[in-house]
């Protein structure tokens, strides 16, 4: 009897312990064992490009979606907006798609071959201090002849950087292929794992570059890629955006990023799911054994499912929508509150009377008249007299973005929540007064910074001006303070250390650019890719099983 109950024991510690191992370090949830496709409804919490992807996934496989969106429309941050004869582009600037993850997804959620895309003129421009630098497209050659022009004594130190680079985009198109075992990653992507750990300003010095202003030239991309300088962004994400852009190029989706989104909802349509706009949650539902089992509408209406996935922001979902908490480990939302809130933006949309375009060339332009890391710190703390910005025209990506005879134009900064905070209140019960009257000294000033600086006579062109600010931001898509892109890429919280998908609610999934692999139009797709795989995983169908989630692993508690 006691060797019966010895092996008993073994066998059940053996059991907790594969379990435990298999959550705390592959993430694995428990298996939800279902009847059929039919069963496995998938309630999806936001319209956003990364719920909109797994939706559409998820529908061509046969399973049933209900994406639920409080807007009119769909896309999120994909999405536009009119003022007068112009249509403006909330958000979308600059992409990478061809041979790239982001590519591969779309064509797999069936709206590659529908996206029409504007090759870019020029990478990017930048003018500082003696300095125009403007780098072609897909030409390695040229943008190094470029940075040795202006900086010949680093010559060695820049081809060596431009190696990297070259080294980093051939093992990122290997990654997409054949991900390796974690084992093997150091050996199979040394260019990558050699920068792990550092900020790219740290890997520049690695590398032999130390002109700040060179490094500047090198990242010119960094305000849209990372919402952060090179002193603070890991080095990975820093050279992945240079990668892709540098052998890639760079595009524009027309007509508006909104296309993306209304291409992926009608993939979600087709195939049979439904998306209820002008309906928003209120509460994901929890029932006492930790399983999700749907969603209640603000209107009252419940949805009933076992498998939601949030593409609110992470700090909303988990705080806000899960009103029922006590399957959720204080540890977990330890660990979640550490993650670091991405930047807002302050940003100036313009209808110009002109045809700008035809004057000046250039599509995005980075302004810095001194650091990038001194603008960006002059940006957080609102001192926009003195600081860089970054302008862009669109009709410079393609002919016809605006109706004959206009053009379209944006004026772009990221101070910190912080400096808005102070009218936050009063913005939210409609007392807007001095908040309008800040907002537009801040667009006067950022203006007149376009006309002394770049063109000429700008401020009589203008026909049409609109500027949003964190707090706007913050209102329309509910970002914890209006966060723009994703969560900081910072050292720590780069490459798998960025937000995993999985809770621990039993079916409840987490999407967006806020998670793997994290940051803006490429990230998010790919992070409902990765959900898309991850739910896959997660469900059986076994007839023999009733119509209920079963426990085969131990809950981290």
């Amino acid at each position: 009897f006691l060797m019966k109950v010895t092996w008993i024991v073994a066998i059940a510690t053996l059991s907790m312990g594969l379990g435990l191992y298999l959550y705390f370090f592959t993430g694995q949830q428990p298996v939800f064992h279902l009847k059929s496709k039919d069963e496995a409804q998938v309630v999806i919490v936001g319209a956003g490009l990364g719920g909109l992807t797994l939706g559409a996934l998820l529908a061509r496989e046969g399973y049933p979606v209900i994406v639920v969106e409080k807007h009119s429309s769909v896309g999120g941050y994909a999405s536009t907006f009119k003022r007068g004869e112009f249509n403006f582009e909330v958000s979308l600037h600059i992409v990478s798609v061809p041979n790239t993850t982001l590519g591969d997804v779309l064509t797999k959620a069936g709206v590659y071959e529908e996206l029409e895309l504007a090759y870019l003129p020029e990478m990017y421009k930048v003018v500082a201090p003696g300095i125009d630098f403007t780098p072609s497209q897909k030409n390695a050659s040229d943008f190094q002849d470029q940075l040795i022009k202006y900086f010949p004594e680093d010559e060695a130190a820049i081809k060596k950087v431009i190696e990297h680079i070259q080294g980093v985009e051939s093992e990122l198109n290997s990654w997409r292929k054949a991900p390796p075992s974690k084992y093997l990653f150091p050996f199979k992507f040394p260019s990558i794992y050699g920068g792990m750990g550092y900020t790219a300003v740290e890997h520049f010095h690695k590398m032999g570059i130390k002109n700040q202003t060179l490094i500047d030239l090198f990242v010119g991309l960094w305000s849209y890629y990372m919402a952060l300088p090179p002193s603070q962004v890991a080095s990975f994400d820093a050279f992945k955006g240079l990668a892709l852009s540098l052998v890639n190029g760079v595009y524009y989706i027309k007509d508006r990023g909104n296309a993306l989104a209304r291409a992926l909802a009608n993939q979600i349509e087709t195939h049979g799911g439904k998306i209820l706009l002008n309906s928003e949650v209120e509460e994901i539902l929890v029932n006492d054994l930790g399983d999700v089992t749907g969603v209640k509408l603000q209107k009252g209406d419940i949805i009933n499912s076992k498998v939601v996935a949030s593409n609110a922001h992470p700090f909303h979902t988990m705080r806000d929508l899960l009103k029922d908490k006590k399957s959720v480990p204080q540890s977990f939302m330890d660990s979640l509150y550490k993650y670091p809130v991405g930047k807002s933006a302050f940003v100036v949309y313009l209808g110009l009377k002109e045809e700008v375009h035809k004057k000046f060339q250039a599509y995005t332009t980075l302004y810095l008249p001194n650091t990038a890391d001194e603008t960006f710190e002059q940006w957080q703390k609102g001192e926009i007299e003195k600081a860089g910005y970054v302008f862009n025209i669109y009709d410079n990506a393609y002919e016809g973005f605006s109706k004959k005879g206009k053009s379209t134009a944006i004026i772009l900064i990221e101070p910190s929540y912080e400096v808005w905070e102070k009218y936050a209140e009063d913005y939210k019960k409609g007392n807007k007064a001095e908040y309008k009257k800040e907002k537009k000294r801040w667009m006067d000033i950022l203006i007149s910074k376009v006309e002394k600086d770049l063109i000429p006579g700008f401020s009589d062109m203008i026909e049409v001006k609109v500027a949003a600010s964190p707090l706007t931001y913050e209102r329309y898509t509910n970002n914890e303070k209006g966060q723009f892109l994703g969560m900081q890429l910072l050292p720590d919280f780069s490459l798998n250390k960025v937000m995993d998908h999985r809770t621990p609610i039993n079916g409840l999934y987490l999407v967006g650019a806020s998670t793997q692999p994290g940051s803006g139009y490429p990230g998010a797709p790919i992070s409902g890719f990765m959900v898309f795989f991850k739910i896959l995983e997660d469900i059986v169908f076994d007839k023999q099983q009733s119509n209920t989630f079963i426990k085969t692993t131990i809950k981290k508690k």
